[in-house]
């Protein structure tokens, strides 16, 4: 299937990307859909300048750069994981440095710790540019906000394309901790967009499934139809019928509704119900809400029966697993330990009755973000580090590598991948 290398790209830019922004964000309709020229997220949302004009762009904004003299130092504290750097990732931030000139000091601090260390970090006085948050809503932040350290944002993204393009207006509400005018977070996306799903391409292709939507959708119906099958249809070949459609977690041992987006339950959107913008569950009259509950109900009927079944291992009996893009490679390799055969493929979503994802998650599109503090004497190189990482460059980057060493680029723009590096990216 065709779909294979593009889901790995997908899965590739996303980890790479990771780096500095979040494992969600506003619009899975951005996944990539094909190696062609228009592979940027402007290129996804319409309109998106040619892969030419970006490697142009890019090598004026490099020259410009290098006569700028030294570069600017920005320091950032995030929390990091090794297993999310790869070479790719370096090659990204390589670039991304030299386009910008800037240079990045990293307080690189565990996730297993980051809690206990950003809060060590925000009373001892030596404050880097930048404080990751993972949530709008932390109680740090907000005090960090109350206590003047974090600078509004207001003015230095405003007029940054790229941030303003992929982040919904509901996201920057939920960055304005004080309830003004003023934003105290750059809102921290994917350039992935949203969550979506881990699929055995193997059992698609067994079953006879294909995706024919150009962002890698599927609609609910199609979506439920692969669960059947994928339940019915003996997928594994092994003539037992051991196999089940979805891997899905129960949530304080209750079931939720599944993928709200396609049915416009989120929350933060206007409903068609008594009072907007309330929790769909509560409000008297949202129809919405009616039919993703029973939608809800006959996907259930193709979910594993154990709700805390690993998600590596269970995807070896499992057709479905929700998950982030850059996920999706990781947790091949953990399935071939199992299945040497298995192959998945990411599937961007489900798409509700206009054809847009809207993800299933109740945020409005913000993942935390980057908070930058008194101590910064650039805040807008920060604004423009946000801004390039969601650039149609730094896209093509994240989502192949090195150019002339895990990928090529012919005349046409179409991309041909240099298989035995790219894998190990």
């Amino acid at each position: 299937m065709k779909r294979k290398n593009v889901s790995k790209a997908i899965a590739m830019a996303a980890a790479a990307v990771m780096l500095f922004t979040g494992c969600g964000g506003s619009n899975a309709a951005d996944a990539p859909v094909s190696g062609t020229t228009d592979t940027g997220p402007a290129a996804q949302a319409g309109g998106g300048e040619s892969s030419e004009a970006a490697e142009s762009d890019s090598a004026v904004a490099s020259e410009e750069a290098a006569e700028r003299g030294e570069p600017t130092e920005i320091r950032i504290f995030y929390s990091y994981d090794p297993n999310t750097e790869t070479e790719a990732s370096k090659f990204l931030v390589k670039e991304m440095e030299k386009a910008l000139n800037i240079k990045l000091i990293r307080d690189e601090v565990p996730k297993s710790a980051y809690s206990e260390k950003l809060q060590l970090a925000l009373a001892d006085g030596d404050y880097p540019d930048v404080f990751v948050f993972d949530s709008h809503e932390d109680a740090a932040l907000i005090s960090a906000v109350d206590n003047g350290l974090i600078i509004p944002v207001n003015q230095y993204v405003e007029n940054m394309e790229n941030i303003q393009k992929y982040t919904y207006p509901q996201a920057f509400e939920a960055a304005k901790i004080k309830n003004d005018e003023n934003i105290y977070l750059i809102p921290r996306t994917t350039v992935a967009r949203a969550d979506g799903f881990a699929v055995r391409s193997d059992w698609m292709e067994k079953v006879g499934i294909d995706i024919t939507s150009d962002n890698y959708s599927m609609t609910p119906d199609e979506f439920l139809d692969m669960l059947e099958k994928f339940t019915t249809q003996d997928p594994d070949g092994d003539g037992k019928d051991n196999t089940y459609g979805l891997q899905y977690s129960a949530s304080n041992g209750m079931m939720d509704v599944f993928y709200g987006g396609a049915f416009d339950c989120l929350g933060w959107q206007k409903s068609d119900g008594e009072f907007s913008f309330m929790d769909p569950q509560y409000e008297i009259g949202n129809e919405n809400y009616r039919e993703a509950l029973e939608y809800s109900q006959k996907v259930y009927k193709y979910a594993h029966p154990d709700s805390v079944i690993s998600t590596e291992v269970g995807i070896n009996e499992v057709g479905v697993s929700s998950s982030f893009a850059g996920h999706v490679s990781s947790r091949e390799r953990k399935v071939q330990e199992l299945v040497p055969e298995a192959e998945l493929t990411y599937v961007s979503g489900i798409s509700n009755k206009d054809g847009v994802i809207q993800s299933g998650t109740s945020v409005p599109g913000i993942w935390g973000g980057l908070a930058i503090t008194t101590a910064c004497e650039h805040p807008e190189k920060v604004a423009e580090l946000v801004n390039w990482l969601l650039s149609d460059q730094a896209w093509e980057y994240s989502l192949y590598g090195e150019p002339g060493v895990s990928y090529n680029k012919n005349d046409d723009g179409t991309i041909e991948i240099v298989e035995e590096v790219y894998r190990k990216n």
